[in-house]
């Protein structure tokens, strides 16, 4: 983590590195598994496309998503440019395996549900959040 971040996500992500509870705004969580890996979805919009897919337990452009596992290597770093709430954040993470990724999100709306779902999913140690807000 650097100075870089939002004060109100540095907080949060204090928070949970000293093991104490991380409030959130009123969202919704949808528990899921997919190609046999669990996975959290946040949710708190109804109308939004991205959520949409979440809520019905799976990704967003998935098919565009399972393409990269072909040409993504291994271990690499990830930067997610326009990370929004984190479907290509967590599809990373979670299916690529990368030894880092690199969320991108200037939207304060967008990126409040990408820490929640990083957090839920217990990503905090492979996602970088401190290009959040810029």
């Amino acid at each position: 983590m650097t100075e870089a971040l939002v004060p109100d996500i540095a907080r949060v992500m204090k928070r949970a590195r000293l093991g104490r509870p991380v409030v959130s705004e009123k969202l919704s969580l949808v528990h899921t598994v997919v190609d046999g890996v669990p996975v959290t979805f946040c949710t708190d919009r109804t109308r939004d496309p991205i959520q949409r897919h979440h809520r019905k337990g799976g990704f967003y452009e998935a098919q565009e998503l399972a393409g990269l596992g072909r040409i993504f290597p291994e271990g690499g770093v990830f930067v997610d440019i326009g990370a929004n709430v984190g479907n290509h954040t967590l599809y990373a993470a979670l299916f690529l395996k990368a030894a880092q990724v690199i969320p991108i999100e200037p939207n304060p709306v967008a990126y409040r549900l990408l820490v929640q779902n990083v957090l839920v999913n217990r990503l905090s140690d492979v996602v970088d959040l401190s290009r959040l807000g810029v």
